[in-house]
């Protein structure tokens, strides 16, 4: 086996390189707001200006996820709580769509 095959199958690169997917997929969490906006307010009939309060409300639940899941990082598994949180913030994300349709 070359040198190359025995470093990409080593524990701590594969790791290494789920730690990156995983926040590129947390920025895409993050950014997938921005462009959205214009069509969510109009699906909860909200006026775009009162929108930005979700902008406020996400740093101020970042804010509280980061001490809670430090504080989870540091009692438990830190991979485990990482990808839960991950797979949580996902269907959350997913959740956004029928959120609007249900107060139709």
């Amino acid at each position: 086996m070359s040198k190359i095959a025995r470093f990409l199958n080593e524990p701590g690169f594969r790791r290494t390189l789920g730690y990156y997917w995983l926040i590129f997929c947390l920025g895409l969490n993050m950014a997938v707001l921005g462009p959205t906006l214009p069509t969510l307010a109009a699906q909860t009939r909200a006026r775009l200006g009162d929108m930005g309060q979700l902008f406020l409300v996400g740093a101020i639940g970042g804010t509280l996820g980061t001490l809670l899941g430090g504080r989870l990082y540091e009692r438990l598994r830190g991979r485990v709580v990482l990808g839960t949180a991950q797979i949580v913030a996902g269907f959350l994300v997913l959740c956004i769509p029928f959120y609007a349709r249900s107060r139709e």
